[in-house]
């Protein structure tokens, strides 16, 4: 109602233009920023024992154990992490993440597993990596961001993009 008998008083159309940017843009931001991470696999963090777990989608598979190592007083606890990862031919980028969540689902940490660089092409490889784990982990899950040759024109990300270039 407000901006409608602006409207009749006679606001100059530039300056009109002007607030409805700001009030577009004033609810479209927020909404953005508070979007969730995609995650896949999501699995309880297992304490006591060696974990051995294996993910597949349409662009890649990941075979992968994690061992948690509790942490001294004075250390944080972490997670050997070994995997195999075989993603599929034609990808010339490919990112793949592991998130450490807690009891409600918030990231609490993110770690890069795999990343050969932008335009670089995913290969098969081995993961080996000692990670940090943050006190409050209860879970950890995946996420990926891919890209095919831009030739074809087909990417897919199951994370917020905003995140992925840490």
């Amino acid at each position: 109602m407000l901006l409608l008998r602006t409207v009749k008083q006679g606001m100059p159309r530039g300056r009109l233009r002007q607030v409805l940017v700001f009030i577009i843009v004033g609810l479209v931001v927020p909404a953005c920023s508070t979007s969730n991470l995609i995650l896949e696999n999501r699995v309880p963090l297992e304490k006591q024992h060696p974990y051995d777990g294996m993910l597949r989608n349409m662009d890649y598979q990941l075979t992968y154990r994690y061992v948690f190592h509790p942490g001294a007083p004075d250390e944080a606890d972490r997670i050997v992490f070994t995997g195999k990862i075989v993603p599929r031919r034609g990808l010339d980028t490919f990112r793949l993440r592991l998130h450490l969540l807690d009891g409600a689902g918030n990231v609490l940490a993110s770690h890069v597993l795999y990343a050969p660089g932008a335009n670089q092409g995913a290969a098969r490889t081995t993961i080996n990596r000692t990670l940090t784990v943050p006190a409050g982990t209860e879970a950890v899950a995946f996420s990926h961001f891919s890209q095919e040759n831009i030739r074809f024109g087909r990417s897919t990300q199951t994370a917020d993009p905003r995140t992925l270039w840490g």
